[in-house]
């Protein structure tokens, strides 16, 4: 036998031992079952082994050292599990290997620096792991390798300027991770570079000039969420393959510059929450593709140009809280079907921005504001306003936090406001609260939404932005939070794939894990990047409404049960109800992850009838 192809078959239990007798076996594809248990080292002994695949299972414990003995393996792929431990170094021993996936895992420790003996590589996905450590050095040798994904993970140091040789790269992605200092400009070298994603990190400094010598390759270039200073360079007019570019949330100053405008087959371009100044360059109205143009909160002046009413293919335009720009929005972009356009109409005229209001929450923290998170959504279409405490928890006891925000008058919005250790913002650590108010100052007579401090895990309020004021708030008395509205016995077979009554290794929670025992538990605690800690279990009870009573720490019961998804017996019925359900949703995805996730789990043959916004309907 050389061929095994089981994938997607539903396999269940664990790889067999005996399979070390299949000693002429070349390709082995197990990929998309449920198999489980550890990753067996006999698998070392099938000398003859090309493709190992057995991404989306359920495997656990360590990449085995043996797995240096498979010499003429060419594919490595064992994304998706809840393989734990190090990369062993071993690995470097595999010199055929051109496609190597340890992807989404809870690998930790360094990267073993004999990655980089390997040759022949042509894709290293090290991502969604807990990869400490920084960015080998020596990576520089691997001229064939295409796509390097270390992103979330939990990397240190810079990065190294030897990426300037790998000049087959396709795609760099090193976001989510706490890497510093400068932009090596030597990754202008990397002259087939398509795809480069930086943002979320600590890098400071200026965007080096040398970014220009990507000018026909590099299509998407994101370095939002850093420490970044200096200026946009003229140089960008250069890349004119550029199709999306995210710069925000970065202390970077001076003016856009004009060449931008040689950017024609631009289609988003975010430079929001900077210091950019001067006037909007009228060259942007020759970005002809343009669909998402995002300028807001930065320090624009003068006039908004004529000629942005050029852009023909725009989608949406936001302009706000950019206090200093004047101005009119040409009427060509109000014919627009289907655009969204937000100004500050206090000193920007717009014949179709009419209904946008200014909205401001006040939240006065407790003594324990870590614990503290919140969301507003927009109700027609489940799309995130805002959010706060998820990203960058608050850190400052007692203090006043006050966010403003620009909303239609037209729709409605959920607020959702969660606390992780389920006792709101009030009792022993002291009494918070927390307002809606229309307008840009706290007015009494202006509450749009009212909350006192004893909301227990979470509340949620829905309200429109409209002159529909709230009279008791003023003298202490609080709104209770609206409830779902509609079916509240509405069920949703959201955890169960398969028949029902299913079967135990069909049972599913929110991150896509299987889980029947108490250890399983933690192996699912590993699998979304955080250690099994007391805190941390507490944590995900609260926000996810889950009801377990494993131990935190070993030894566990002989034969304990502890279900991820809230019911409290098997066969479980079939819970959550709506309300639950979108509670977690709410907490937990983005509503792009929320559709895809529902969408994963009807492939599976779950089936779900909620509205997935933070509200059953």
């Amino acid at each position: 036998l050389q061929y095994i192809f089981l994938s997607e078959a539903s396999l269940v239990g664990s790889i067999p031992t005996q399979i070390e007798s299949l000693s002429s076996l070349v390709y082995l594809t197990l990929a998309v079952n449920y198999l489980r248990g550890p990753f067996p080292s006999v698998i070392g002994r099938l000398a003859n082994l090309q493709v190992l695949s057995l991404f989306t299972n359920r495997l656990t414990g360590l990449i085995p050292s043996e797995i240096g003995a498979l010499s003429d393996l060419t594919e490595l792929g064992l994304s998706n599990n809840r393989i734990t431990g190090s990369i062993p170094s071993e690995v470097g021993m595999m010199k055929n290997l051109s496609d190597l996936d340890l992807s989404q895992n809870s690998l930790k420790g360094a990267i073993p620096e004999e990655v980089t003996m390997l040759s022949n590589l042509k894709d290293m996905k090290f991502d969604d792991n807990m990869l400490t450590g920084t960015i080998p050095t020596g990576i520089g040798p691997l001229a064939n390798l295409e796509r390097l994904a270390l992103s979330q993970n939990r990397l240190t140091g810079s990065i190294p300027s030897e990426v300037g040789a790998l000049s087959n790269l396709v795609e760099l992605n090193l976001f989510g991770n706490a890497i510093a200092g400068s932009i090596p400009a030597e990754i202008g070298y990397i002259s087939k570079l398509e795809k480069l994603q930086l943002h979320r990190n600590a890098l400071t400094g200026r965007i080096p000039l040398e970014v220009g010598l990507l000018s026909s390759t590099l299509m998407i270039f994101m370095l939002y969420e850093n420490l970044l200073t200096g200026e946009i360079p003229s140089v960008f007019g250069m890349l004119t393959g550029l199709e999306e570019m995210y710069i925000y949330s970065n202390p970077v100053g001076g003016s856009i510059p004009s060449e931008i405008g040689n950017l024609s087959n631009l289609l988003w371009l975010d430079v929001h929450s900077n210091l950019l100044t001067q006037s909007i360059p009228s060259e942007i109205g020759r970005l002809s593709s343009l669909q998402s143009l995002h300028l807001m909160d930065n320090l624009f002046t003068s006039s908004i140009p004529p000629e942005i009413g050029l852009l023909t293919n725009l989608k949406d335009l936001r302009m706000n809280f950019n206090f200093l720009l004047v101005g009119s929005i040409p009427e060509a972009l109000c014919t627009l079907e289907g655009v969204k356009i937000e100004v500050d109409i206090e000193n920007v005229a717009c014949s179709c921005c009419n209904g946008w209001v200014t909205v401001t929450l006040v939240v006065q923290l407790d003594a324990s504001p870590e614990d503290l998170m919140w969301r507003l959504v927009r109700s027609s279409d489940g799309t995130t306003v805002a959010t706060g405490g998820i990203v960058s928890p608050y850190n400052s006891p007692s203090d006043e936090v006050i966010e403003t925000f620009l909303l239609h008058e037209d729709e409605n919005y959920a607020f959702t406001i969660t606390d992780l250790g389920s006792d709101g913002l009030c009792c022993e650590y002291g009494l918070g609260y927390y307002r809606f108010y229309l307008g840009s100052e706290k007015q009494d007579d202006l509450v749009l939404v009212c909350g006192d401090g004893d909301f227990g895990p979470s509340a949620t309020h829905n309200f429109r932005p409209v002159e529909d004021f709230l009279t008791a708030c003023a003298t202490g008395t609080m709104d209770p939070p609206i409830p779902p509205p509609a079916n509240q016995n509405a069920t949703c077979t959201l955890c169960f794939g398969g028949d029902y009554p299913p079967q135990p290794h069909a049972i599913y929670d929110l991150s896509h894990q299987i889980n029947e025992t108490c250890a399983e538990v933690y192996e699912i605690l590993n699998a979304i990047q955080e250690p099994a800690e007391e805190e941390l279990c507490e944590v995900i009870q609260a926000t996810a409404y889950l009801t377990c009573n494993c131990p935190l720490a070993p030894p566990y019961p002989e034969n304990p049960t502890c279900s991820i998804c809230p019911h409290e017996a098997f066969p479980p019925n079939p819970k959550p109800v709506c309300e639950d359900v979108n509670t977690i949703v709410a907490i937990l995805f983005d509503v792009e992850e929320c559709h895809a996730a529902q969408q994963e789990l009807a492939d599976y043959g779950a089936s779900c009838g909620c509205n997935m916004t933070t509200t059953s309907q």
